[in-house]
């Protein structure tokens, strides 16, 4: 409805709509005059004090569990409109939209729709004066025989240990950007679910900030995850209900379990489960939850709901991997063929784990991660530590 002409001070950044006979601007400190020509009046000029956007929390990503699709998250300290950008180089010509907050605590998102599988994608997000960019490559074509990913967890406490592996990864990845995919989580984010520890422990870290920028961190709530209301807020996954859900990744199918739910023989969850197992088409099939079945101990003992009830569904749908964590270390077992991961030497502090255990095939008391290589009908998972010394190393043909 007629001319919107807006005027800034000299160091803002303004985004200005009208509607429905209002104006509303954001910009820079200061105060912003606003001046617009309606069809059935004279000139009138608007004066509005802008608030500041500063940025919160940096743009993350989030896989929504469709390959053609990418989720954008971020947060601001005040009411505003932002923009992000995106495109398959730093242009970011294929598309540029202002978001405006969702929520109660100024967070920002946005679903970019409409990419090609398995190309590398470029954003840019800016949020008042300030812009902050990334990249990530879109989810593989559901026919892709081969794909490169990230397992660990338990990043809780220690802030800057978790800096340290994601820094691995972002070698790994620099080095072959085929691992520039997705980060599976086993759970234990943070040391509780309260916006303290989610500032301090995981937004506040130059690499973990870098590795989320440029991957979707996926995975299942741990016991440190409490709730998990302020999990749900920063971590929307497509859930099914409770923190349970599943997805496919190209040659791959990843299903999440909360163990915070009942999932005994019976239960909406177990049935959730075996239906999603059964049903699923994937040759290769991996199952995340937090608490081991078989581990070292030294920090919790062995899951005996897992034993009884995850295991054998495991055996029957033929999972590959069930990644877990709860205990601070690196442990494989391999039970009738199925491989059971510890992976909880994210950054929490390191257990000692005990030997002789059951089914125990290595341990080792570090910091790790897990890299994944699928190719056809291989499988290799390679563990390293945060100085890239390989840990373990195992190969699954079928």
């Amino acid at each position: 409805a007629g001319t919107l002409i807006v005027n800034g001070d000299a160091t803002s950044t303004i985004n200005g709509y009208i509607g429905s006979g209002q104006i509303t601007a954001y910009g820079g400190a200061g105060t912003v005059n606003v001046s617009y020509n309606t069809p059935n009046a004279g000139k009138t000029t608007v004066t509005a004090t802008s608030g500041v956007i500063n940025r919160k929390k940096s743009p993350y990503l989030l896989y929504p569990g469709i390959n053609t699709q990418m989720t954008v998250l971020w947060q601001v300290d005040a009411t505003g409109i932002c923009n992000i950008a995106w495109g398959t180089s730093t242009s970011y010509s294929s598309g540029n939209v202002n978001t405006t907050e969702y929520g109660s605590d100024h967070q920002h998102k946005y679903n970019i729709t409409g990419l090609t599988p398995g190309t590398k994608y470029y954003y840019r997000v800016t949020m008042g004066s300030t812009s902050r960019t990334g990249s990530f490559r879109a989810a593989p074509a559901s026919n892709a025989t081969s794909v490169k990913f990230f397992m660990y967890g338990d990043t809780r406490t220690r802030g800057g240990s978790n800096s340290s592996v994601c820094a691995q990864m972002i070698s790994s990845y620099s080095a072959d950007s085929a691992y520039q995919t997705m980060v599976l989580h086993a759970g234990d984010w943070v040391s509780g679910d309260n916006e303290t520890a989610w500032n301090n422990e995981w937004y506040n870290w130059s690499n973990v900030i870098a590795a989320t920028a440029n991957m979707p961190f996926m995975g299942c709530a741990g016991n440190h995850e409490g709730v998990g209301t302020v999990f749900e807020k920063y971590h929307p996954f497509p859930f099914v209900a409770a923190h349970y859900y599943s997805y496919d990744y190209g040659p791959v199918h990843i299903a999440v379990v909360d163990q915070y739910t009942a999932y005994t023989v019976g239960s909406t969850q177990y049935n959730w489960l075996e239906n999603d197992l059964n049903n699923s088409t994937k040759l290769w099939k991996i199952i995340i939850l937090h608490q081991p079945g078989w581990s070292c101990g030294g920090g919790a003992p062995n899951t005996v709901a897992v034993q009884n009830i995850i295991q054998p569904l495991c055996v029957d749908y033929d999972v590959s991997i069930v990644l877990c964590g709860h205990n601070h270390y690196y442990a494989r077992a391999l039970v009738n063929g199925v491989h059971h991961l510890t992976d909880g030497g994210g950054g929490a502090p390191l257990h000692t784990p005990l030997s002789g255990q059951p089914y125990i095939v290595t341990y080792t008391q570090s910091l790790a991660v897990s890299k994944v290589a699928i190719s056809g009908n291989t499988l290799t998972c390679t563990t390293v530590d945060s100085d890239g010394s390989t840990l373990d190393t195992f190969t699954i043909n079928k």
